[in-house]
């Protein structure tokens, strides 16, 4: 596995601890820099002490960033089990066209436990039109997924979940070839080794971004990821039992998904985009 992060900074920021033909300058004027680097490159620990000024003050070294990590064919056909994560996001979202949810049972602290009580409403001018994509989401995320992959998951009996119309907030009764899952496998453990923190430097040492009760476990997750395999069930497709993220305005915190390799490799061999997978580790 190789394991790469993506920086975006502001040029000023970047030469601080970049050479000058480091990266690649975007915007109208290179004012923005875009590196990737492995996760060993020494320059990694540059932009990491960086990051905090003297006084322990963060300091916006980078506007962004982003985890990638690549596995060879044999790494992936070794799996037991794939973390997904979708490519494409978009907006409005669900509540904003019409969707309604209920908060009443959710938790004070980090509002997990809202419940989903219509169907989901888009805007169907704002679903993608052209390429053979799997999966998208709204930026709550709200998961879709495309009449081909319901299509093949049902043709081939894979197993945790069901699908549901969704309806566009301006014709109802229009039918989209798009569709909400409706995943019933029993939810997974994530395990108490994968790491979560706010970026690659922070691990949130104030559980800020945790919840106390358990349910938000971190704003992100910053390693490979760790489930029971006491929670391996023969599924195809299922969601974590704790989330990640936060609340604020529509966003809410949301589960990870994880697939079985068989799924992996009927997408593959359909050719389906708009994903990519990590290993996820079964621990006892």
């Amino acid at each position: 596995m190789r394991e790469i992060i993506e920086f975006r900074m502001l040029d000023k920021y970047a030469k601080r601890v970049l050479g000058p033909s480091d990266g690649v300058r975007l915007g109208f004027d290179g004012w923005v820099r875009k590196i990737q680097l492995p996760m060993s490159d020494p320059r990694v620990s540059k932009i990491a002490e960086a990051r905090v000024r003297a006084e322990d003050t963060p300091q916006p070294i980078f506007s962004s960033w982003n985890l990638y990590r690549r596995y060879s064919k044999q790494e992936l056909a070794n799996a037991h089990c794939l973390l997904l994560q979708i490519k494409h996001s978009f907006e409005p979202v669900g509540e904003q066209c019409g969707t309604i949810y209920d908060d009443s049972a959710a938790c004070k602290f980090c509002g997990v436990g809202w419940r989903q009580t219509s169907d989901l409403f888009l805007d169907a001018r704002k679903l993608p039109k052209r390429g053979n994509l799997a999966f998208v989401q709204t930026i709550v995320p709200e998961v879709i997924v495309s009449a081909r992959f319901v299509e093949l998951f049902e043709k081939h009996s894979l197993k945790g979940a069901e699908f549901r119309a969704i309806r566009d907030k301006r014709k109802p009764d229009l039918p989209l070839d798009w569709y909400q899952p409706l995943i019933h496998a029993t939810p997974v453990k994530i395990r108490p080794e994968t790491r979560t923190g706010n970026d690659p430097f922070d691990d949130d040492p104030k559980n800020e971004y945790r919840c106390p009760r358990g349910h938000v476990i971190g704003l992100n997750v910053l390693s490979e990821l760790y489930v029971s395999q006491s929670d391996f069930n023969p599924w195809d497709f299922a969601f974590t039992r704790q989330f990640v993220g936060t609340r604020g305005g529509v966003i809410r915190p949301h589960q990870l998904l994880l697939i079985s390799p068989r799924l992996f490799r009927l997408l593959s061999e359909h050719q389906l985009k708009g994903f990519d997978v990590e290993v996820a580790h079964l621990e006892e």
